[in-house]
C-alpha cells in the first residue's frame, strides 16, 4: 500500500475509480473529463493516490482556489482499510499549511460518506444545491482533532531517525512532528504509512537525526516480525528520504517471538 502525490499520468486511472464508485456517482461520466483533472492537479490544487495490488485504489484532490474537496473516492472492493482516511489526511494536512482559510465539501444526502465525514470532525452548515450536504472544516478544528488523535493514540514502536540532506536526494524543507511517510521495511514488499510524532521537538530539517514515536497503519502485515535494532526505509513515494532503526517496541503484537532454544 503506497501514498503518493498524484500525477498527470494517473489520470486515466483516477477516472476509472472515479466512474467505479456505487455512491456520489456522475450521471455522466463524460462530466468530468482528463483536462479538468489536469487543471485541478497542477493549476488549481493537488492530488493524492493509494496504490494497492497494482493498481490506483483510491485518491483525493483539493481545490485550493475555491477553497474546497473536488475529489476523494475508493474503488468499493478496497472501502474499509483505512485508505480513505489517510488520503483525506494528507490532503488537510496539505490543505492547511497553505491556507488557514476553512474548507468545505459537499457529499450526496443518506450516504455513507455522511456519516464518514461527521466521524472526521467535519461540520455540517446546511445544503450545497439540492442534493448535497454542504461540510466545513476550520484551520481551529483541524488542529484540534489532530492534537487529540496524537493524545488518544497508542505508538507502534520508537525509532531512532536520520532524515537525508538535500543533495542527498532528500527532503527540500523541514517535516513537522506527526509527518507521515511511507515505512519499507527489507522483509516486506509492501510499503506502510508511518506517522512519525518527534520526540522533544516540532521539526525535523533535511540531515537531521533524531528520536521519534511511529505509527504505522495495516499493523496486520507487521504481527510477530519487528526486532529492536530493526532497519528500514521512509520515503515519499518511490524516493527514500531517510532511514531509520527500531529502539524499542511498544505494539507487543509487533514484536517477533524469540526463538526457542
Amino acid at each position: 500500500m503506497i501514498y503518493r502525490e498524484a500525477l498527470v499520468s494517473d489520470i486515466k486511472n483516477i477516472q476509472l475509480v472515479r466512474n467505479a464508485v456505487k455512491e456520489n456517482a456522475l450521471s455522466d461520466p463524460n462530466l468530468v473529463t482528463d483536462e479538468d483533472c489536469i487543471e485541478y492537479l497542477t493549476v488549481r490544487g493537488k492530488g493524492w493516490v493509494c496504490e494497492l495490488n497494482n493498481e490506483i485504489a483510491g485518491f483525493a484532490i483539493v481545490d485550493l482556489k475555491e477553497r474546497n474537496v473536488w475529489a476523494l473516492f475508493i474503488r468499493p472492493e478496497y472501502e474499509g482499510k483505512g485508505i480513505g482516511k489517510h488520503l483525506h489526511d494528507l490532503m488537510i494536512d496539505w490543505y492547511f499549511e497553505q491556507t488557514h482559510e476553512k474548507i468545505w465539501l459537499g457529499t450526496g444526502f443518506n450516504t455513507r460518506a455522511v456519516g464518514f465525514y461527521h466521524c472526521l470532525g467535519w461540520i455540517e452548515v446546511g445544503k450545497n444545491g439540492s442534493k448535497e450536504v454542504k461540510f466545513e472544516m476550520t484551520f481551529k478544528n483541524w488542529r484540534l482533532k489532530i492534537s487529540s488523535e496524537k493524545e488518544n493514540s497508542t505508538s507502534d514502536f520508537i525509532a531512532k531517525l536520520t532524515y537525508k540532506t538535500t543533495e542527498q536526494g532528500g527532503r527540500q524543507t523541514a517535516a513537522k512532528s506527526g509527518y507521515r511517510s511511507q515505512v519499507k521495511f527489507a522483509f516486506e514488499e509492501m510499503q506502510t504509512s508511518g506517522r512519525q510524532i518527534f520526540i522533544d521537538r516540532e521539526l525535523a530539517f533535511p540531515g537531521d537525526t533524531l528520536l521519534a514515536e511511529i505509527k504505522i497503519i495495516s499493523i496486520e502485515y507487521f504481527v510477530n516480525k519487528l526486532t529492536e535494532g530493526m532497519e528500514f526505509e521512509f520515503r515519499e513515494g518511490a524516493r527514500v528520504i531517510g532511514t531509520g532503526k527500531i529502539k524499542h517496541i511498544i505494539n507487543d503484537k509487533l514484536k517477533k517471538a524469540e526463538d526457542n532454544i
